[in-house]
């Protein structure tokens, strides 16, 4: 391992997947504190989001109860997971009308009735914090999370409308990840109670539509509030209305706009705001027709690759199934995928798995363990692929850095198609054994015997 260029090791744990990373903290104690690292957390999760590696995470409805799946997207991959269900943490899936508040680096929060959840699906590890005690009645009520740069920690805000005798106020609250205790930052001088509201905050800042025909945003961070002018072709257009038929979202790192006219079965409009803050570099990404396309809704969730397809939510006309669909802005294609097992009914939100830790050591515990439990059950697969790369690397003579790393991306690739091996020979998808590890250094070492 010494011989083995530091810069090198760096760029394959940081294509390593989150699993990964969460067994190699027993390694030794230098990694245990590398992956405590904030710069090597943000950095992986922000190689993670480049090589449009993420999740999709479905939340519907077995009876009366929540039941949430999840999808990995790899644009590497020429096909798409099968829907997984995920185990939710303890108390958290009894309740029909829990919804998850919208992702933040990862992490995923779940709305209960005194306390929110936060949870990171990819470690499994899992947060409760006490809520706001709220003694006046109020009218809207929404959490969300953020990431507060000036302080390196994560905010939860909460957004309480109340009414005053006949005034209506809206204030905002805010909590650290790491204390129990509320600050209210302030009231936000807008009515935002039915307004089309959007919790996922871009940079620390939130979004909703005023009823003006602007955007109306609020830095949770700098507690600065800015407006937006729409397109200009929805300024004083009747056809339209902010309040019931446009909404406002975040698509990764971009503003986006959705509308779609009152009149009629009219197209569904999509806008993403390039420069972030300067209305005229709204782009309208797509037009589509309910007709041609079936769907009367679509909502982004993610960009499928580097060619920025977009992957959409679609509400199907007719029958009134969900579905996941895919949008090729060059070709103008909207591509229905096939994914089996998928729900009939779903809310969606998309996510780049992160190794952010909550520093709770509560996880949620698996139901299941792999049939592959045993450290000679693993070794048998990844021995065929060992062989292959010996081979490989006899013929190659790999003996620069550069042919080295090339040499090293090709034992990771070896490795992912050994896990895809262990999965296709059970149903499970626990692997208790440190096999990757002692595969991915052990064919690096190669490079430099051969």
């Amino acid at each position: 391992m010494a011989s083995l260029p530091e810069d090198i090791i760096m760029d394959i744990l940081l294509i390593l997947p989150v699993k990964s990373i969460s067994r190699f903290r027993c390694v030794c104690k230098l990694w245990y504190e590398l992956f405590k690292n904030p710069n090597f957390i943000k950095t992986h999760h922000h190689r993670a989001i480049e090589n449009n590696k993420y999740t999709v995470l479905l939340k519907t409805w077995d009876w009366s109860q929540c039941v949430f799946y999840s999808i990995d997207f790899d644009v590497t991959s020429s096909s798409y997971h099968m829907p997984v269900k995920t185990q939710l943490p303890p108390h958290t899936f009894n309740r029909g009308f829990d919804r998850p508040i919208v992702s933040c680096d990862g992490l995923i929060g779940l709305n209960l009735m005194n306390k929110i959840c936060f949870w990171n699906p990819s470690t499994r590890e899992y947060k409760c914090i006490s809520t706001l005690d709220v003694n006046e009645a109020y009218y809207f009520l929404i959490y969300g999370v953020c990431y507060d740069w000036k302080i390196c920690d994560y905010k939860l805000f909460k957004i309480v409308v109340r009414e005053r005798h006949i005034d209506i106020s809206s204030e905002i609250w805010v909590s650290r990840l790491g204390s129990n205790s509320w600050n209210n930052i302030g009231s936000i001088p807008y009515n935002i109670y039915r307004a089309k509201f959007c919790a996922k905050a871009l940079n620390g800042i939130i979004h909703w539509l005023g009823k003006e025909n602007v955007v109306v945003s609020f830095d949770i961070i700098e507690e600065l509030t800015e407006e937006f002018q729409l397109p200009d072709c929805y300024i004083n257009n009747t056809s339209y209305s902010p309040s019931d038929y446009m909404e406002v979202g975040v698509l990764v790192d971009d503003l986006y706009l959705l509308a779609n006219a009152t009149c009629g079965r009219s197209n569904i409009d999509l806008w993403v705001m390039k420069d972030y803050g300067v209305t005229d570099s709204w782009t309208k990404i797509f037009s589509l027709s309910p007709d041609i396309t079936k769907f009367d809704k679509l909502l982004p969730l993610h960009y499928l690759n580097e060619n920025h397809q977009i992957l959409l939510k679609g509400e199907h006309i007719i029958w009134k199934e969900d579905a996941l669909v895919s949008y090729d802005p060059k070709s103008g294609r909207l591509v229905n995928l096939v994914i089996h097992r998928l729900p009939r009914h779903f809310n969606a939100t998309a996510f780049a798995a992160s190794i952010v830790s909550l520093n709770s050591r509560e996880l949620v515990k698996p139901t299941e363990i792999s049939k592959v439990h045993t450290r000679h059950g693993a070794a048998s697969i990844f021995s065929i692929h060992s062989r292959e790369l010996v081979k490989a690397a006899k013929t190659s003579k790999v003996d620069t850095r550069h042919g080295a790393h090339k040499f090293c991306l090709l034992a990771v690739e070896r490795v992912k198609s050994g896990y895809s091996e262990l999965q296709s020979c059970s149903s499970y998808t626990g692997l208790v054994c440190s096999v990757d590890l002692q595969a991915i250094f052990s064919f690096s070492f190669l490079s430099f015997k051969v």
